[in-house]
């Protein structure tokens, strides 16, 4: 499909027309932007990822690649600059700290400065650089730049999404929780992580768009495909409170830009229903037989590398979060009250008021706690497996107590110790989590009825 020239002024790298002033302008705005935006920075996937052993790191504050700290560097200082002295915030929420969210007050603040500087670089290059007809080559290498970009970050998310990483299945805590006490996000994570398939699926069309981009004559399906899920993806982080909706909404943009050359032949294509041919943005044919040897070469070794990063690095993280972060604790269970004591009474009963309903116990780092009104709390927890001891810490409640555990068998639990310097003896018995239906009800193909509880 191919649109005319005249269209789409900034469609074909052959053209040497002159742009129009607004195509001039915004190429510049956009440019800048992009070239800034997939700057590396910790927390999001960018051209480091090509690098074999690379890779990204986790989440924005704990982003631990040397490299990554030094490249994200500036903006470090800048954006904490602009929070106080532009926009005269103060606290916490002008310094960088450990948060899983991408959306912060920083975040914001990043994309502010980067559309500022765009938007000013814009305005100096075309007083300096007016009379230049056209960008049409350059275009061509920025394109490149960005369809990488995204091709790596679907790949990575694609992957993470496959193993699976990013959603793990559904925790204790998680299926004692009530669907009001869950937040919008705990809700769309429960959703995703209730069905491994549905999840490995979505990972697939990420690793799928991700595939079709890094090749030059799929790059248009490729971007077709990563705009599908990106919307999907942007969608329920806006709709769900997810807090990765910056992130989203500019993948969601550079898979359109790509679009761009090959709109109008898509839209007479599909909506017209004329004859069209696609011809995208490509750098021009190297000219010496060494030079489109060793670029094909370089391609193919970047799409090696980061298909080994992910694929090996995927299946080596899956295994080291089994013996860390997927480990189970000692007392792993769901763990209904039988008996309470608490400050030297007596035993109380459940009917009688018990301060502690329910125990919640997944992973080693934390438990849930049910009191009687049922109000649930969480407490971290480190254990001595060898004394059978626990240590619980809330800093919601700001207590922190010692306590042993037992088990006289498999199906009851004892814990004894204090908190806060308060006694407590409490008897529990083992809840079934076979009874959860959302992880117990499994597949059907014949339904007599409806199965909606």
């Amino acid at each position: 499909m191919s649109a005319p020239a005249t269209a789409l002024p900034i469609a074909d790298t052959r053209a040497s027309g002159r742009w129009s002033l607004s195509a001039r302008v915004l190429f510049r705005f956009a440019f800048v932007y992009l070239i800034l935006y997939c700057w590396p920075y910790g927390g999001k996937v960018n051209l480091f990822a090509a690098i074999p052993g690379f890779l990204f790191g986790a989440a924005n504050e704990y982003a631990f690649v040397a490299l990554t700290q030094l490249m994200e560097a500036p903006w470090r200082a800048l954006c904490p600059w602009v929070a106080v002295h532009v926009f005269h915030l103060h606290g916490a929420v002008t310094q960088y700290h450990p948060t899983g969210s991408g959306d912060t007050t920083l975040d914001n603040l990043l994309l502010f400065c980067i559309a500022v500087i765009a938007a000013f670089g814009a305005m100096v290059w075309s007083i300096l650089d007016r009379r230049r007809p056209n960008y049409t080559t350059l275009y061509a290498w920025l394109r490149l730049l960005v369809r990488f970009t995204l091709a790596f970050t679907m790949l990575s998310y694609g992957f993470a999404k496959v193993y699976p990483l990013q959603i793990a299945p559904p925790t204790l805590p998680r299926l004692t929780e009530t669907y009001g006490e869950s937040s919008p996000m705990g809700i769309l994570w429960t959703f995703m992580a209730a069905s491994t398939a549905y999840t490995k699926f979505c990972g697939m069309a990420e690793v799928i768009a991700g595939l079709l981009l890094v090749f030059r004559r799929t790059t248009t399906i490729g971007a077709l495909v990563a705009a599908a899920a990106m919307l999907n993806v942007a969608t329920l982080n806006f709709c769900y409170d997810v807090p990765v909706k910056l992130y989203s909404v500019n993948l969601l943009a550079m898979a359109l830009f790509l679009l761009i050359p090959d709109a109008t032949a898509m839209m007479r294509f599909f909506f017209l229903h004329k004859p069209a041919k696609l011809e995208g943005v490509w750098l021009p044919r190297f000219e010496r037989r060494w030079l489109r040897i060793a670029a094909a070469t370089l391609q193919a070794v970047v799409i090696v590398s980061v298909l080994y990063n992910n694929v090996w690095g995927g299946y080596q993280r899956v295994n080291r979060y089994s013996t860390t972060y997927f480990e189970h604790a000692p007392i792993y269970g769901v763990w209904n009250i039988d008996s309470f004591t608490a400050d030297g009474s007596h035993p109380a009963a459940v009917s009688e008021g018990a301060h502690w309903s329910q125990l919640a116990v997944q992973r080693m780092t934390a438990l849930y706690v049910r009191d009687a009104a049922g109000e649930r709390v969480g407490f971290q927890t480190t254990y001595d497996e060898s004394k059978h001891t626990i240590t619980l810490s809330s800093t919601q409640l700001k207590q922190k107590g010692d306590f042993s555990y037992s088990q006289p068998d498999a199906q009851h639990l004892i814990l004894c110790g204090n908190l806060d310097g308060k006694p407590i003896v409490a008897a529990f018995h083992r809840f079934d989590p076979s009874r959860f239906l959302l992880t117990s009800r499994g597949f059907h193909w014949i339904n007599e009825d409806p199965f909606n509880r």
